[in-house]
C-alpha cells in the first residue's frame, strides 16, 4: 500500500495582545480603565497604583489651581478694560474743555478784564534793505 503524504500547512500564529510586551501607554490605558471602572478601589491601594494615584491627584490639583489663575487673570482684564474706557472718558471731557477756552472770543474776553484788547489793526511789516559796506 502506498501512502501518500501530504503536508499540512500551518497557518502562522497570532500574537495576541496579552503575549505582547506591554509599552507605557498599555500600562497607562490599563491603569486608566481601573479607575474608571472602579477596580482600583475594590482592589485597595497597591504601591503600583499608589504612584499613579499620587500623579492623578497632582495634576487635578495643578488643573484647580490652573483655574482659580485664569479666572483672576480674566477678572484683572475686565478692570483694566473698564479703567482703560473711563480715561478715555476723561481725555474727551479733558479735550473739550482745552477747545471752549482756547477759542479766540473767550481768550479775548478774559484778557479785556487784565487791561489787554485785541488789535484791530493788521500787523505792519518792516523790510530792512542790506546796505553796501563801506570801505575802510
Amino acid at each position: 500500500m502506498n501512502k501518500v503524504k501530504t503536508t499540512h500547512k500551518e497557518a502562522p500564529k497570532k500574537t495576541s495582545s496579552k503575549t505582547r510586551k506591554p509599552n507605557v501607554f498599555t500600562k497607562l490605558s490599563d491603569k486608566l480603565k481601573d479607575v474608571f471602572s472602579g477596580n482600583i478601589l475594590i482592589e485597595g491601594l497597591e504601591p503600583s497604583n499608589l504612584k499613579f494615584m499620587l500623579f492623578i491627584t497632582g495634576l487635578m490639583v495643578f488643573y484647580i489651581g490652573y483655574g482659580y489663575n485664569v479666572d483672576k487673570t480674566i477678572k484683572q482684564k475686565a478692570k483694566a478694560e473698564e479703567d482703560a474706557a473711563e480715561l478715555h472718558s476723561e481725555l474727551q471731557s479733558a479735550k473739550e474743555l482745552y477747545n471752549q477756552y482756547s477759542l479766540q472770543s473767550r481768550v479775548a474776553e478774559e484778557l479785556e478784564i487784565t487791561g489787554l484788547k485785541e488789535s484791530i489793526d493788521p500787523p505792519i511789516t518792516i523790510f530792512i534793505t542790506p546796505q553796501k559796506e563801506q570801505n575802510k
